[in-house]
C-alpha cells in the first residue's frame, strides 16, 4: 500500500465518481477529511449524501495512514 498526496488544481471533474473498486468516490479537501475522521467518521462531512452514507466503511489501514500523512502536512480544526 502506498499513500500519494497530490494537489489537483483543475480537471478534478474528469475523474470518475465511481469505479469497479469503489461505488462512491468523492473529492474532499484535506481539512474536510480530517474533520470527518475527528468527528466520528461521519461521511456526510465528506460530502456523501445522508441516504448513501449508510454502509460506507471509514476504517482500515488506508484511511488511518491517510489521516497520518495529512496530519503531518496540514494544520486542521
Amino acid at each position: 500500500m502506498v499513500n500519494v498526496l497530490a494537489q489537483i488544481t483543475k480537471g478534478a471533474e474528469k475523474f470518475p465518481s465511481s469505479t469497479a473498486s469503489f461505488d462512491i468516490s468523492n473529492w474532499i479537501r484535506a481539512e474536510g477529511f480530517m474533520r470527518m475522521w475527528d468527528d466520528g467518521k461521519d461521511v456526510t462531512l465528506a460530502g456523501v449524501h445522508f441516504e448513501k452514507a449508510m454502509g460506507i466503511c471509514v476504517d482500515g489501514l488506508c484511511i488511518l495512514s491517510t489521516y497520518d500523512v495529512l496530519s503531518s502536512r496540514i494544520t486542521h480544526v
